[in-house]
């Protein structure tokens, strides 16, 4: 956003500051504590752990000893590390943060991108996935703004593409078709591959179905695929019927640019915009890194986008 004097900036700061402090009021309520976050991600862990991410965007750096640092491109990885690092956990740690990530601009330079976001550690599954999907919703209806929350299952989609025994290679691919929502090049890769012929026509529809759970159901033991895949639908499901508001949106084919998701996965648009506000899921695998797998979930906001958003409808 650009000013043309100082005090139309100094009148956006406080309109700004007042903001984040009803998000901050609302995760109070609901007992989350604040916390402050490290800037800096070791390049070859990170990539390690996050393989379809394209590595041009990271902005790095390198020590006086030669290592290869990050200058943090996402704050939930750098959370668990902080929380799991110091020991096992015996209670549920409900956190957030107002904090930036950086990446890169379309110009080259250098670009920061304020995030507000929650992070649950050690929290029943079920209950939890419905008490941060509750939470997303208080806080866009408290504010009167509307949004349309995409929710799908990255655990679906894993499993999905391990059925199908691609490589490696051509595993990512293919979640890189799904995330792009390309159906012309969904056609092209199925028609090129060697994906067994009974599996085919779930692949071929699988843009379509959005939140017709029997019709995914049905198609899933149709074309033979394992109970697995038709266990967690049905607890997609489920979770749809619970949360029952036209702001959710499900689709099975969403897929997170980050690979450490492993559950419900969800992102978030305005009405206004076609870029995401919202993003978040479930991540209970990356826990295993800094030490025994415990439930983890989150979601982060961007904030000048949803302050901006906020300013124009009152």
């Amino acid at each position: 956003m650009t000013f043309t004097t100082i005090f139309q900036e100094l009148e956006f700061v406080k309109k700004r500051y007042a903001i984040q402090s009803r998000l901050e009021h609302i995760v109070n309520e609901q007992e989350f504590i604040k916390v402050e976050t490290d800037y800096f991600e070791d390049y070859l862990e990170y990539i390690d752990t996050n393989k379809r991410l394209d590595k041009s965007d990271m902005v790095k750096l390198q020590n006086k000893s030669g290592d290869i640092l990050l200058l943090r491109p996402d704050i939930t990885t750098n959370i668990i590390k902080q929380a799991l690092s110091k020991g096992a956990i015996d209670r549920a740690l409900k956190l957030y943060y107002i904090d930036p990530i950086f990446t890169y601009d379309t110009d080259g330079s250098i670009k920061t991108v304020k995030e507000f976001g929650v992070e649950m550690i050690n929290t029943d599954g079920w209950s939890s996935d419905l008490e941060l999907l509750r939470l997303i919703q208080a806080i866009f209806q408290t504010v009167s703004i509307d949004i349309t929350l995409e929710i799908g299952n990255q655990s679906f989609v894993t499993n999905l593409v391990r059925t199908l025994n691609l490589c490696d290679e051509d595993g990512i691919r293919l979640q890189n078709i799904l995330a792009g929502k390309n159906a012309p090049e969904l056609r092209a890769f199925l028609a090129g591959s060697d994906i067994a012929a009974p599996l085919l026509p779930f692949l071929e529809n699988i843009f379509s179905y959005q939140g017709d759970f029997d019709r995914i159901i049905a198609d899933l033991r149709q074309c033979g695929y394992p109970d697995l895949l038709i266990k967690i639908a049905s607890d997609m499901q489920r979770l749809s019927e619970e949360l029952n508001d036209p702001m959710f949106q499900f689709d099975l084919s969403l897929v997170m640019d980050f690979d450490y998701y492993n559950g419900p996965i969800y992102r978030g648009y305005l009405k206004t915009g076609k870029s995401d506000i919202l993003k978040g899921g479930r991540y209970d695998l990356i826990t295993k890194e800094y030490g025994n797998v415990t439930s983890a979930l989150g979601f982060s906001i961007k904030v000048d986008d949803f302050i901006r958003e906020v300013i124009a409808s009152e």
